[in-house]
Formats: C-alpha cells, sequence, structure tokens
C-alpha cells in the first residue's frame, strides 16, 4: 500500500519528536540525500553527536578530510556544543581561528575557554564576534587572554546595538583612537542602518568618522529621526543617492519628503 504524502510527513515529524535522527538520517542518505561535507556540517551545526559520528565513521570517502575541514569545529563552537567540539579534536578534525570566532558570537564562554587552552587560536574576529553578538563578559575574557582587536568589534557591537560593549571598554577605544590606527565610517553606517541612533550619538560624540553612507542606509531603512538628526549635525549626504534608496511601498518612503525638502532649501 502506498503511503500518502501526509502520512509520510506525520512519520518523519514522529522521528523527530522521539529524536530517531539517525535512523532518519541513514534512510535519507538512502534515498537520495548526498552524504558530503555540506551534510557534516549541517549536521554538526543541527543535529547530535550520533548523527555526526555516523556520517564521520561510515561516509569519510565522500567528506573532505578532517585535517582540512573546519566546518565540524566552527559549528559545534557557535552552537556551543563543548562534546561535540571535544569529539571532533579527538578524531583531528582542524580548528582556527573562525572556531573561535563562532563561539565568541554566540556567547559561550566555556566553549572558547577550552579551545584556548588546547591550542586554538585567536585574533580580532574572537573579539568582533564577541561584540556583534552583545556578550561583554566574553570579550573581556578575550582581551585578558591577549586577543587582539581592531575597529571591527566596534563595528560589530554598533551593528549589533550593543551600547554597553561600547561603553565598557572606553579606555581601549581610546587607544585604538590614539594608535594611529585608521578608522573607517563602517561603525556609524552599521549604527544608522539598525536605526540605533543612541549609538551613532555615542560614537559621534568621540570622535567617529561617518560619510554619506549613513543618511543613504537611514533613508533606506527608514530610520527617519535619525535621519534628520545626522543631517542636522553635519553628516553629508548624496542627494540623489539617498532618495533613490528609497524602496517603494517601504516605511523608508517617509524619509522622502525632509529629503526633498533639504534638497530645495539648497537651491
Amino acid at each position: 500500500m502506498k503511503m500518502k504524502l501526509g502520512d509520510f510527513w506525520t512519520t518523519v515529524f514522529e522521528f523527530l519528536l522521539h529524536g530517531h535522527y539517525l535512523q532518519l538520517s541513514t534512510w535519507a542518505i538512502a534515498n537520495g540525500c548526498k552524504a558530503d561535507t555540506s551534510l557534516l556540517r549541517h549536521a554538526a551545526a543541527c543535529g547530535p553527536l550520533e548523527v555526526v559520528r555516523h556520517l564521520h565513521e561510515n561516509y569519510a570517502h565522500c567528506i573532505d578530510p578532517p585535517a582540512q575541514n573546519e566546518s565540524v569545529c566552527e559549528a559545534a563552537a557557535a552552537r556551543g556544543n563543548l562534546e561535540m567540539l571535544q569529539w571532533a579534536r579527538a578524531h583531528n578534525f582542524h580548528w582556527g581561528t573562525r572556531t573561535a570566532g563562532g563561539a565568541a558570537r554566540g556567547g559561550h564562554l566555556v566553549v572558547l575557554q577550552w579551545a584556548h587552552a588546547n591550542g586554538c587560536p585567536l585574533d580580532e574576529r574572537t573579539c568582533a564576534g564577541a561584540a556583534r553578538g552583545g556578550h561583554l563578559e566574553v570579550l573581556m575574557w578575550a582581551r585578558n587572554a591577549g586577543c587582539g582587536w581592531d575597529e571591527w568589534t566596534c563595528n560589530g557591537a554598533a551593528s549589533g546595538g550593543h551600547l554597553h560593549i561600547l561603553r565598557g571598554h572606553l579606555h581601549d577605544l581610546q587607544w585604538l583612537q590614539d594608535s594611529g590606527r585608521p578608522l573607517d565610517a563602517a561603525a556609524c553606517t552599521a549604527a544608522a542602518e539598525e536605526g540605533r541612533l543612541d549609538v551613532l550619538q555615542w560614537l559621534r560624540a568621540r570622535g567617529w568618522p561617518w560619510d554619506a553612507a549613513v543618511c543613504s542606509v537611514a533613508a533606506e531603512q527608514g530610520h527617519l529621526e535619525l535621519l534628520q538628526w545626522a543631517r542636522a549635525n553635519g553628516c553629508p549626504w548624496q542627494e540623489a543617492a539617498a532618495i533613490g534608496t528609497v524602496p517603494d511601498g517601504s516605511g523608508a518612503r517617509f524619509c522622502v519628503a525632509p529629503l526633498q525638502a533639504a534638497a530645495e532649501e539648497r537651491h
């Protein structure tokens, strides 16, 4: 008797409810699902360890060699699965700065600490990931562990709207500004895109640069208050570009009037 489609999905759902991930993945591969590195990465990102182990043990010939494959460690770290990360390392899966960055962005401090203690390298993306995720404790730990950082940490905090990250590191941000390292306008643009006027004001009060992209993204996203504040405080803009970014039928259309009015005042 042929199974109806509704019955099929009911069966699949019941398998998932009862945790039969291994049986389901085995069935999927037997029925045409390709067992490859991509599938292993998805299993590490979403599934239980038994599925990852099964794929590794039975389909190694279809998967990139562990020494060339960071995706398993990166996925395990990003989801905070220490057991899976430990298994992956025990089976010689590669790890690197993407692994540490994934753990930091997810706020998984215990995973990050274990990885660092066992030789996983840290770099600027560790701090940037922690800032983007809004994890001040992780960022503080990374800095105390000697992890470097750059303007992308500030950019990440701004794009995530995490003003507490910025406030918590005034001294280091001042060092960054005084070090001679050129600061780009990406932090202000990121704050504008998210509509975070408070973050934008904080950055500008401390000398962070901005450019015409601030007005463009504010117009595109419909952040009228932010746009008006930026223009009133001298933010450069490209009139045609700013108006041209406003999509028809979006909330951003309300920005067109003040943009056009400002343009008319200049003529």
